[in-house]
């Protein structure tokens, strides 16, 4: 999370979206634990309830971008402590496969997004952006910020470590019906689609 009481705004920082690049921006604290940092808005009104007036923005993904992202950024060895359920499986396929039944399904990086911008179920973020329309979104809240925006850098991109396009990474139906019904609320609540 990235909280400013000057331009009062709480960016909800959900795993997989993009929000190391906004918190470099932002200037946040950097040695943030990820329990803290990907706090949900639930977790963050709950924390500061005297903030809950302020502009409340997140990034969203696409669930099966998302997933390849997440695997291969935690197969990384810098993930050791608690993703090495991750490198149990040597396959994406095999990950996804058994990925419901998983401790890490319930960890914050692996949560549906929707789950970090509810509380009691009902979406309460004011401003939902698009990882797909990343560097247009993120200018886009920097006007309503009255801050001046610039061109994002990426920071902790797994793209050397995967292929290009998502959806090359998807072998079967099985396992792009795996990642829909495990997301069932990003798919709907976001409307994305495999492939888009």
């Amino acid at each position: 999370m990235v909280i400013d009481d000057n331009k009062k705004h709480i960016f909800v920082a959900i795993a997989r979206t993009g929000s190391t690049t906004i918190k470099n921006f932002f200037k946040s604290d950097l040695n943030t634990s990820p329990e803290i940092y990907h706090a949900t808005i639930g977790d963050i009104i709950n924390k500061y309830p005297q903030k809950k007036d302020y502009l409340k923005w997140a990034f969203v993904r696409n669930p099966w971008d998302r997933m390849v992202s997440a695997y291969y950024e935690f197969r990384n060895i810098e993930h050791s402590k608690w993703a090495s359920e991750v490198r149990e499986y040597p396959s994406f396929e095999a990950f996804v496969l058994n990925f419901p039944y998983l401790d890490i399904s319930k960890d914050i990086h692996f949560i549906p997004q929707t789950d970090c911008i509810t509380i009691k179920g009902k979406i309460i973020i004011d401003k939902i952006c698009r990882f797909e329309n990343y560097q247009d979104d993120f200018c886009n809240i920097c006007k309503i910020l009255n801050i001046n925006s610039q061109k994002l850098p990426k920071f902790r991109t797994t793209s050397k470590f995967r292929d290009k396009s998502y959806v090359n990474n998807y072998t079967s139906q099985d396992m792009i019906d795996t990642v829909r019904k495990f997301y069932i609320k990003d798919v709907i609540n976001f409307e994305y689609k495999f492939g888009e």
